[in-house]
């Protein structure tokens, strides 16, 4: 079945998006500046500085990156999206991490950048359906070793029928997505299993994200 966004634009969103830069600016600024709001919460709440070097997978103009990397001086980074995307990824440079952090181009549903200690995912795997989710991190496992880590950050549905951010944001990606949608933390625990991760752990923040823990099997 099309989305919303696909009858009215004849396209998917991430299409449309790498069709008409002008509207892909705007999405990516907000994508930033959501980043920039949420990094405190998300930096504050895990122990990023065990981890030489981090991968941000679809980590955008690197807002969420660079805040990890002004908090933890001894590790490095890897910004890793589109071309077209990293084109206005300026953060690195102004930020000062620029002689900590690699930006790496390419696509997450072909290949992720190898090796490295820990994987993270910001509001990647909600965009998805659960085929092309299990894809994303299957490419993800063939890249790390069995002591890396995987991190997803997403907004966790929770049981019941009290009002939830997730739950609005849900009905947001019925309208925008093809297939994306906001999940618990049952069927997270079930995409990781499915591309060879076990969920170890879910951290709650003071945002209305949280923090769920992958460790490769």
């Amino acid at each position: 079945r099309a989305s919303a966004f696909e009858y009215v634009h004849g396209s998917e969103l991430f299409d449309y998006l790498r069709r008409d830069r002008a509207a892909a600016q705007v999405y990516e600024a907000w994508m930033t500046r959501l980043s920039e709001m949420q990094a405190p919460a998300l930096v504050n709440s895990y122990d990023y500085v065990k981890f030489p070097t981090i991968v941000d997978v679809g980590g955008g103009h690197g807002a969420l990156l660079v805040a990890i990397l002004h908090a933890n001086s001894s590790v490095r980074g890897v910004l890793f999206d589109l071309p077209e995307v990293l084109a206005g990824a300026r953060l690195v440079r102004e930020g000062g991490v620029e002689s900590r952090c690699s930006v790496v181009a390419g696509d997450m549903f072909d290949h992720i950048p190898p090796g490295e200690s820990l994987y993270i995912l910001k509001t990647v795997i909600h965009d998805w359906d659960d085929d092309s989710a299990v894809r994303i991190l299957r490419n993800c496992r063939e890249a790390m070793s069995i002591d890396s880590r995987l991190l997803l950050i997403e907004s966790i549905v929770p049981e019941g029928n009290e009002p939830h951010p997730s739950k609005f944001m849900d009905l947001n990606m019925l309208v925008l997505t093809h297939g994306g949608r906001e999940r618990t933390a049952a069927e997270y625990r079930a995409l990781l299993r499915a591309s060879g991760f076990e969920l170890s752990r879910i951290i709650a923040t003071p945002s209305p994200m949280s923090l769920l823990e992958g460790i490769p099997q």
